[in-house]
């Protein structure tokens, strides 16, 4: 009896002591479940994630070797952690990764997400597997993800047992999970970075849209400053409105505070805008800024040139009574130049490139307008001078009638008095010397009262006889001149000049000159040197021909005393009739 109540209590302690490990070995395994989750949700590469559980799961089942592969099916690189294993194994099981997938993949594999199969027996079927492998977990998931996960002997002996194999699988449940998040997770990432990208992508585009369409508008801006500015100027005829239109528009376009345009030229125009009266009437003058163009460098002999003027360098010495901060030299024709300038914008911006074209277009087009209104203008003074000069043929028309007139009255004298000379002739059959002398008294009496009567009458002298003589100029001095511009006249009849003359002279005889004076040398400079030659035995038709040219206002007007004679026979070019 004693002896069976002893072993009674000695069992139940055994048996408290067996239950009591196994509760501190699931507490254990729990608690290492517990950080191997916690240790793989702090992880987001699945890669790291493969690496942590393969060392946390071999340490709570106490082996040393072991090793885990994750494939997907869709295809990749295979993820692949192990601990223990040689290099030639590790090497050979990342090369096998055919004869892996195959077994993870084949026809023959059910693969279902969160599916675990542990196996113990029957590993001869993997000829993969390295020696020394005593446990084989197959998993699937996440997705079309599968993998092994190979373990070696347990280093306590015993073996491995239900409570670990169940342990192990739950260990793979939470491996499977944390792929899954940490897939999840680089998929969120991917977008994000997709989204990023797109989105920068997005703003890159809205940016090259905003900046196109901020170019687009400049350019309509351009266009429509283009158009309105050819429409206002279309409409006016007048240098001076042109002029003053055009530098407002300028103005505008480019909100200038201040303005100023100058036209060079025989006739200068100058037009200020934003300017006091005062720094108008000092600062600027027509004369200062005519030395703009009197440099070499800076004029514009090309007809219908534009050039922007930009820079310190470029605007300093302009005489303008504000600072220029942009410029435009342009060129109507060879005699004609002006300038541009405005001043500072509202804006306080330097100007873009594209507004510089814009300057020069709008200058290019105004050129146009101002060479339509000076032609115009021309037109105009032509058209006033064709009146005056129908006005004096009208006059002449009427003074030559008028003298038609006076002839009529001239000849019925003539008839009278040779009635009364016939008369006298018939009651006398001589002639006394005093009746000859009173005849040729009343025909001289006659013919003064006409002469002095007709406004066209000749003069009893020559004006050369009275006038101030022509200077004289040698044959070597003449040839020189005419080379250099001068024109040379041969004041000799028509039909002088058709037998020889110099070549290129004008033939201007003094009883045409106002009819030829009014052809050819009405746009002729009064500075430009006029040359006369030809005179004769009995007639000085040169300084004639001289005296009409210098009451012209001629300020050069030579005689060639020695000339056509000394001209041939210096052997200098000729004409002869053929």
């Amino acid at each position: 009896m004693v002896s069976s109540a002893s072993s009674d209590p000695s069992r139940a302690l055994e048996q408290a002591e067996r239950v009591l490990a196994d509760k501190e070995r699931k507490l254990f395994q729990l608690k290492a479940l517990y950080d191997t989750a916690r240790e793989l949700a702090t992880l987001s590469s699945p890669s790291h994630i493969l690496d942590t559980f393969l060392l946390m799961t071999m340490g709570p089942l106490g082996v040393s070797m072991g090793f885990a592969m994750c494939m997907d099916s869709t295809g990749g690189a295979p993820r692949f952690s192990h601990r223990g294993l040689t290099d030639v194994d590790a090497s050979a099981l990342v090369s096998g990764d055919e004869s892996i997938s195959e077994a993870l993949f084949g026809p023959s594999c059910v693969n279902v997400d969160g599916r675990v199969e542990i196996s113990t027996s029957g590993l001869d079927a993997w000829p993969f597997l390295p020696d020394g492998v005593a446990t084989l977990v197959r998993w699937c998931g996440p997705g079309e993800q599968a993998g092994l996960l190979a373990l070696g002997q347990h280093l306590v002996e015993g073996g491995s047992t239900a409570d670990d194999e169940e342990f192990l699988s739950r260990l793979v449940g939470v491996l499977i999970t944390s792929l899954r998040n940490a897939l999840a997770e680089e998929a969120v990432a991917l977008l994000s970075r997709n989204l990023a990208v797109k989105n920068a992508e997005y703003e890159q585009a809205l940016g090259l849209t905003v900046k196109a369409q901020r170019e687009v508008d400049r350019r309509v801006f351009h266009l429509n400053t283009l158009y309105e500015a050819t429409n206002e100027l279309s409409g006016i005829v007048e240098t001076r409105g042109i002029l003053d239109t055009f530098l407002l528009t300028s103005m505008g376009a480019f909100s200038a505070r201040q303005g100023g345009i100058y036209l060079h030229g025989e006739t200068p125009h100058l037009v200020m805008r934003g300017v006091t009266a005062d720094a108008n009437a000092d600062g600027l003058g027509a004369a200062e800024l005519a030395r703009f163009f009197e440099t070499e460098s800076e004029r514009m002999p090309i007809p219908m040139s534009v050039r922007v003027l930009t820079g310190k360098k470029v605007l300093e010495g302009r005489t303008f009574p504000f600072k220029p901060h942009v410029a435009v030299a342009f060129s109507v024709d060879e005699q004609t130049q002006g300038i541009l300038a405005l001043g500072q914008c509202l804006g306080d911006q330097e100007h873009a490139a594209d507004e510089l074209d814009l300057l020069k277009a709008l200058t290019s087009n105004f050129l146009v307008f101002l060479k339509n209104a000076r032609y115009f203008e021309e037109v105009n003074e032509l058209n006033k001078d064709l009146v005056q000069r129908n006005e004096e043929l009208n006059r002449l028309l009427e003074e030559v009638s008028q003298c038609k007139l006076e002839l009529s009255d001239v000849e019925m004298a003539r008839e009278k008095i040779l009635d009364i000379i016939r008369r006298e002739t018939s009651r006398s059959s001589q002639v006394r010397r005093t009746d000859f002398v009173f005849i040729l008294l009343v025909s001289l009496l006659v013919g003064l009262l006409f002469n002095f009567s007709n406004p066209n009458g000749v003069n009893l002298f020559p004006e050369s006889w009275i006038a101030e003589p022509a200077p004289l100029v040698d044959v070597t001095h003449a040839r020189e001149l005419m080379l250099a511009g001068a024109v040379v006249v041969d004041a000799r009849p028509a039909e002088f000049y058709r037998q020889s003359h110099i070549k290129e002279a004008v033939n201007v005889p003094s009883t045409l000159f106002d009819f030829v004076y009014s052809m050819r040398f009405a746009d002729i400079g009064l500075a430009t040197p006029i040359i006369v030659y030809g005179r004769t035995m009995s007639r000085r038709y040169d300084e004639d021909v001289a005296e009409l040219f210098k009451k012209r206002e001629f300020k050069s007007v030579l005689v060639l005393p020695g000339g056509l004679e000394d001209w041939e026979e210096r052997g200098y070019p000729m004409e002869r009739a053929q």
